[in-house]
């Protein structure tokens, strides 16, 4: 009899400390797991480079814009303008640029204003079929391509301003809008000079309209 009631003893207390033994094992085995999992998802590729991040996002569609709303991917460099009277005999000068595409993609200048002006037009000089050298809107504006230049000049393309508002004087500025075929508009201020070159004349047809 005594010595049943001691083997039950001795099962009961093998048990309790087997309890109280495991019970800090498993709290121990739950911590690891808990910083295991933790290091795992700091470590996973997708919470680094995150594409919903909002910061993320925007920076990687800034990089691939081609043009920033404010027409800065247009450069206008070396912008100048023939001096002009008002009361000449044909009251229209031409303005002379610079344009450059830094971007990857093709920019036009579909038209151009100026309050020098009554009229403002994209102009291209070209031979007639007598030889004489004329000067005619360009349809389709200016389109400068992906990386390159395209120099308005005297004899060549440039923006003609017709019906002078104003006088242009040598030493005096005037100041030119061109706008993008996306409608972003970009202010040129240009120079002007004296010119006694390029003495094209208009073709028959624009004589008569203007």
């Amino acid at each position: 009899m005594l010595a049943n009631s001691a083997q039950r003893g001795a099962q009961t207390c093998a048990r309790s400390t087997s309890r109280f033994t495991n019970r800090p094992f498993a709290r121990a085995t739950t911590v690891l797991s808990i910083a295991a999992l933790a290091a795992l998802g700091a470590c996973s590729p997708g919470t680094a480079g995150d594409d919903t991040h909002p910061g993320g996002t925007n920076h990687t569609q800034g990089e691939g814009q081609t043009a920033s709303p404010d027409g800065a991917a247009l450069v206008v460099t070396d912008a100048w303008a023939k001096a002009v009277q008002m009361d000449a005999e044909h009251p229209m000068t031409g303005v002379f640029m610079k344009l450059s595409n830094p971007t990857d993609e093709p920019l036009t200048v579909a038209s151009a204003a100026s309050s020098a002006a009554k009229m403002v037009e994209l102009h291209e000089t070209v031979a007639d079929e007598n030889g004489s050298t004329i000067m005619q809107k360009v349809e389709g504006g200016f389109t400068i391509a992906p990386g390159a230049d395209r120099v308005l000049e005297p004899g060549g393309e440039h923006v003609m301003l017709m019906g002078m508002t104003q006088d242009l004087i040598a030493g005096d500025e005037v100041e030119v809008v061109l706008t993008l075929a996306d409608g972003t508009e970009i202010r040129v201020t240009a120079a002007v000079r004296d010119f006694a070159g390029a003495k094209e004349e208009y073709s028959h047809e624009e004589t008569s309209e203007h």
